[in-house]
């Protein structure tokens, strides 16, 4: 026993242990600590990057829905409002058509939806890497299994030559780039299409509005809609002045002689 200052302390080698074995200790201490963190932080990882691709599949599945939802939406209203043997409605059919052949990232977007409605969410990974870009410390990148997508579903059509072509795992994001350049080409002839329309109600317009003569009042069109199974909703819509205002009075030729 050793005295300091009317107290009594143990050496280490009262305890079994001699000078060099506690600092030995305390680093395999720390060492056990420092495993037990970096596996939590190595769990946690694994979580949020499970968390990252479910969130990143589920917009682009959103991405895949809306895309149709445009595509079925412009169908039927041209089958409305021209029928199916006119040539508005030709031509909406050739710019899919059109778009389908050019691009495969149009048809692989487009038979990808048909997948998902079948299959659920497409198994992918997310491949996330230090960024060489100062802004940026990392990028992710979306990848697809092409194997399960071919296993997993057996209606790919002309797309599965397409998917025997590409890497066992492959981008998808630049294929859905693609995509975008067939949809803004069918969204093109569909704005033609209205344009055409409207420029062709002109004259009819113009004619209505010439036969109200010195008449007072705010010309006003008027939207017929079907509602339910055989009514229909009128929907008046006035006409604006050029300045945003508010609605013009429209005095206009009067045809009508006398």
């Amino acid at each position: 026993m050793t005295e300091v200052f009317g107290s009594h302390v143990s050496s280490p080698q009262s305890d079994g242990l001699d000078w060099s074995e506690g600092p030995r200790l305390e680093l395999d201490q720390l060492l056990a600590q420092l495993v037990v963190r970096a596996q939590n932080v190595m769990a946690a990882q694994g979580r949020l990057r499970g968390l990252l691709v479910e969130s990143v599949m589920t917009a682009t599945v959103n991405w895949l829905s809306a895309m149709r939802m445009f595509l079925d939406h412009e169908e039927t209203d041209l089958t409305r409002r021209f029928g199916k043997l006119s040539p508005e409605f030709v031509a909406f059919k050739t710019a899919t058509s059109a778009a389908y052949d050019s691009e495969v990232g149009y048809r692989l977007a487009y038979q990808l939806r048909n997948y998902v409605q079948h299959c659920g969410l497409p198994l992918g990974h997310v491949d996330v890497r230090r960024s060489g870009n100062p802004l940026m410390k990392q990028t992710a990148t979306l990848l697809l299994n092409r194997q399960v997508l071919l296993t997993d579903f057996d209606q790919w059509k002309h797309v599965k030559d397409d998917l025997e072509a590409m890497r066992p795992t492959f981008q998808l994001l630049p294929l859905l780039e693609g995509a975008m350049t067939g949809i803004r080409g069918v969204h093109r002839a569909c704005v033609e299409i209205d344009l055409d329309d409207a420029l062709a109600k002109v004259p009819t317009l113009t004619a209505a509005l010439d036969r109200l003569g010195d008449v007072e009042g705010e010309p006003t069109l008027f939207r017929h809609a079907p509602h339910g199974n055989d009514g229909l909703r009128i929907t008046p819509h006035p006409l604006q002045a050029r300045n945003g205002d508010g609605p013009i009075s429209w005095r206009g030729t009067d045809n009508r002689g006398g």
